[in-house]
């Protein structure tokens, strides 16, 4: 690759895309897609405990090549100190050629350590920019209605009927059979969680056409 082609690639690069969610993909994707307000607020805190690690996690790390940075600079000057101190009798040609080694071994390990604290230091500028959506979208979302914790009983008995709600019927109108697991646990929800009203009725209207059937059935034999 000549350089010119090197550094059109590096001058398009600067358009690229950020290595994150974009805030639409997180609105709608990752907390839109949960069927109450409670559960949205439940998944925005979620979303931003797992961003602070991260972000602690790549402050530690930045720090510690900021270390690793400077001790670089000082094992240099320490082998280029023993390397004029205790290689005199050496040929003055072969230590300065190692000298040059070293400096180029320190180079590269310089630049490879300057590149990751780059890499770093941008992947926590998204962290940050991500962290920040989640907690504006949380109180936001939170004016709707306060925040209940997540084993209030109201709380998540609304967000089960919900969810099981919503698969019922996105099976039903995409014409697909329901898996028993699933009417199961729509079964399985408090008495009087609608879902699982419909469902023993939608059962009971079943069991008794297979009853009127079989009594067909049996009236028409010989």
């Amino acid at each position: 690759m000549s350089s010119e082609e090197y550094k059109k690639i590096e001058e398009v690069l600067q358009f690229a895309p950020g290595n994150r969610h974009s805030f639409f993909q997180m609105k709608y994707f990752i907390i839109g897609k949960e069927p109450t307000t409670q559960a949205q607020m439940w998944q925005c805190l979620r979303e931003l405990q797992s961003r602070k690690l991260t972000i602690d996690s790549l402050q530690l790390s930045i720090d510690e090549t900021k270390d690793q940075l400077d001790l670089s600079e000082i094992s240099l000057m320490k082998e280029i100190k023993l390397l004029d101190n205790n290689f005199l009798d050496y040929p003055k040609e072969l230590v300065e050629k190692e000298k040059v080694i070293k400096l180029r071994q320190h180079d590269r390990k310089k630049q490879q350590l300057e590149q990751s604290l780059v890499q770093m230091e941008e992947s926590l500028k998204f962290a940050q920019e991500e962290a920040k959506f989640f907690l504006e979208l949380f109180e936001t979302i939170q004016k709707i209605e306060p925040l209940k914790e997540y084993d209030d009983v109201e709380a998540q008995q609304e967000y089960w009927n919900e969810h099981i709600t919503q698969q019922i019927n996105l099976k039903l109108l995409l014409h697909q059979p329901l898996d028993i697991e699933l009417v199961q646990t729509a079964l399985s929800l408090n008495k009087d969680a609608p879902i699982r009203i419909q469902m023993q009725h939608t059962l009971g209207q079943i069991a008794n056409q297979l009853k009127g059937s079989d009594g067909k059935t049996q009236n028409n034999e010989p």
